[in-house]
């Protein structure tokens, strides 16, 4: 009996809980126009936004206020979610997150019953010392998501200066016809999303945001102007290096020298000659005798006269 009795208090208890938890709402005529219902908030959640809200002093600044956000064409249907984490999303109502839970960037999904077109968002804070910085912009969705985005600036995350209160950051989606094509934006300080939406041919048809509070202590002074007059001059070069010397290489060795060889002797020379002898000379010829010289002949006579014959 005891034990049937435990059980029912628990489970009555459990349905108080589980009653309380659903029939808990807020009247929708005292939140701001917009906002999504705390049932949909985890409790938790919902009450360290409450105890931050409330520690904050004067009641809650809206979103859109003072922030040069375009009005929001009479498009219906419009389901606009932006994610950080499964359970952190942008609200029209701006929750208030903290720079850690918002340091990444966040997941945005639509559903937009519209004919085939092209999707812009734009996220910047109204509430910075140089009246509105740009956090984020992506042109040419073409789907329901950023996977095929093109990039203007990248995700920049929250983190307002010590001593300068809670910031609104606001993320709206926007619906064009024309693709735009841009450069990427280098310049996010004093960004004014209208003369943007203006010059694109931007239609604004939602808005989400969120809310980050500076750490305390007092804000940042403002640089000092820097001088006109003179341009910046370039920071001064370090004067060339000359190249770096290859270390002393040792003076070349002297080829070593062969061994010292011994003069050359001289040829063996021959025995000495005896002067030659001059050939013997034959002995002396007599001198050569006339030729014998015949006998003188006798004249010749005269041959013998025939003797005269008688007449």
């Amino acid at each position: 009996m005891r034990r049937q009795s435990h059980t029912k208090k628990i489970r009555r208890k459990t349905k108080q809980r589980k009653g309380g938890r659903t029939k808990k709402a807020t009247d929708p005529s005292k939140q701001h126009p917009g906002a999504t219902p705390e049932v949909d908030e985890h409790p938790i959640l919902r009450n360290v936004r409450k105890m931050l809200q409330s520690g904050g002093g004067g009641p809650v600044r809206p979103l859109l206020e003072e922030s040069d956000a375009p009005p929001v064409s009479g498009r219906g249907g419009i389901d606009f979610n932006v994610r950080f984490q499964p359970s952190l999303k942008a609200r029209e109502d701006g929750p208030l997150y903290t720079i850690y839970q918002t340091a990444h960037e966040p997941y945005p999904v639509w559903t937009a019953p519209t004919p085939p077109t092209q999707y812009s968002i734009i996220c910047w804070d109204p509430d910075a010392a140089a009246k509105s910085f740009l956090h984020w912009l992506i042109v040419n969705c073409k789907g329901t998501d950023n996977s095929d985005a093109k990039v203007l600036a990248k995700w920049s995350p929250p983190n307002p200066p010590p001593g300068t209160g809670e910031h609104r950051y606001i993320i709206g989606l926007f619906v064009h016809t024309n693709p735009i094509e841009l450069p990427e934006i280098t310049e996010r300080e004093k960004f004014n999303p209208s003369t943007f939406a203006t010059t694109n041919g931007l239609t604004a048809i939602a808005y989400r945001g969120f809310r980050v509070k500076a750490a305390d202590g007092p804000p940042p002074k403002p640089a000092p102007p820097l001088p006109q007059a003179t341009p910046p001059q370039p920071p001064p070069q370090p004067p060339p290096q000359p190249p770096p010397q290859p270390p002393p290489q040792p003076p070349p060795q002297p080829p070593p020298q062969p061994p010292p060889q011994p003069p050359p002797q001289p040829p063996p020379q021959p025995p000495p000659q005896p002067p030659p002898q001059p050939p013997p000379q034959p002995p002396p010829q007599p001198p050569p005798q006339p030729p014998p010289q015949p006998p003188p002949q006798p004249p010749p006579q005269p041959p013998p006269q025939p003797p005269p014959q008688p007449v």
